[in-house]
């Protein structure tokens, strides 16, 4: 479990992966507060094989915070999460129900959605400090969000929105 701004498919997971590798525990789980995903290591192929779990809630959230700072605003939502997790993971592990079974290209769209909200929280930030001492940056977003035809207000909704879609413009440029 990690802070907002780590992405749970990364060094979360390639660390989770090679401590359990060491003992053998075939379930692990990442979580950065807002998503949630849950691996069964005893499945063959790769590690998007082998995912079993995504949360799926509104927005595929748990929750939906940028620091740790706001926790305990999404504390109730955490324990209905954890409930309903539970009672899951405790019917695939006894063999109560099967686990769902997901396409590889659904696999693909949570491991980018994750890249997405970690990613964000920092281009977030450093654009917000970046309108401040920049004036040129600051009309360059003005004028982008004029061509987008949305109202740039300075709001942090307004700052979020131009970190997601850089965000999302990044990584499609990467794939594509």
């Amino acid at each position: 479990m990690k802070s907002p701004e780590y992405d749970p498919w990364g060094d979360v997971l390639d660390d989770a992966l090679a401590k359990a590798n060491r003992v053998g525990i075939r379930y692990i789980a990442t979580w950065n507060i807002n998503r949630f995903y849950s691996w069964d290591l005893s499945q063959e192929g790769t590690i998007y094989d082998k995912l079993w779990y995504p949360h799926k809630g509104v927005g595929d959230e748990v929750a939906r915070i940028k620091s740790l700072s706001e926790f305990e605003r999404v504390k109730p939502q955490i324990k209905e999460f954890l409930k309903s997790f539970l009672k899951e993971f405790s019917d695939v592990y006894y063999g109560v129900k099967l686990p769902p079974l997901m396409a590889i290209d659904e696999r693909f769209i949570y491991w980018v959605r994750a890249m997405v909200d970690s990613l964000a929280i920092s281009v977030e930030r450093m654009f917000r400090e970046k309108s401040k001492t920049d004036k040129k940056f600051l009309k360059g977003l003005k004028d982008w969000f004029i061509g987008q035809g949305w109202t740039f207000s300075a709001s942090d909704e307004d700052f979020e929105k131009a970190a997601r879609q850089y965000v999302y413009l990044l990584i499609n440029k990467i794939l594509f």
